[in-house]
């Protein structure tokens, strides 16, 4: 199992239960933003559950150092609204060097994948590009570019799909899911039942209805 989570319990979040395996795909809509974020921050080993057992490929990040921590955080992709870029990097610099420095790839071998990815997208601007100067979804396709380098064994888009049109976020899922390895578990946290349809996913945690039932 990548994730599995029993009567996981936080600030926002209570009495979790999921089961999550390689290579599988899934749909998590949370009403509360700060639930969803919780989430994200749980899975990361960024924070220790109120109450519950959370374990990310068998070992629980509570108990995790620092060195399991930093290996578990380099081997999930984590893709934001409008990419979660740092603004003073390009472009290009923004998509590869988290893969330099991880070293999951040489640096001939990020180069010519990273620039693939970006004929894949459609992506025309120049790779040194400023952030100012791309649109919110060219942003998101450098985020998961950044992303898919990495290798990752999870991929999660996290409200990644705000703010894009339609077209764009139909474009975004069919990417994530034909890009990734096969392995990858596409982890999708999101706010609106509208968004969790777009993806046409069968494996659906709806946290909406569970948290009015509270």
């Amino acid at each position: 199992m990548v994730i599995e989570a029993y009567e996981l319990s936080g600030n926002f979040l209570r009495d979790l239960n999921l089961q999550i395996q390689e290579g599988t795909e899934a749909i998590f809509v949370f009403q509360d933003r700060n639930a969803g974020e919780e989430f994200l921050q749980l899975v990361l080993g960024m924070k220790r559950p109120n109450s519950g057992i959370l374990k990310i490929k068998g070992s629980n990040p509570a108990e995790m150092n620092r060195d399991e921590l930093m290996e578990l955080r380099s081997t999930t992709g984590v893709v934001f609204k409008e990419g979660g870029l740092i603004s003073n990097l390009r472009a290009w610099e923004n998509m590869v060097l988290p893969s330099l420095y991880h070293r999951r790839l040489s640096g001939h071998e990020i180069k010519e994948k990273g620039l693939r990815l970006l004929d894949q997208f459609g992506f025309t601007k120049p790779p040194m590009s400023k952030i100012a100067e791309l649109t919110a979804f060219e942003k998101v396709l450098i985020g998961l570019g950044r992303a898919i380098l990495l290798e990752p064994d999870m991929l999660i888009l996290y409200s990644a799909l705000e703010g894009l049109n339609p077209s764009e976020k139909e474009s975004l899922i069919r990417y994530a899911r034909g890009l990734k390895k096969d392995r990858t578990a596409l982890l999708y946290i999101l706010h609106s039942h509208e968004d969790a349809a777009l993806t046409g996913s069968q494996k659906i945690f709806d946290f909406l209805e569970m948290q009015r039932s509270m």
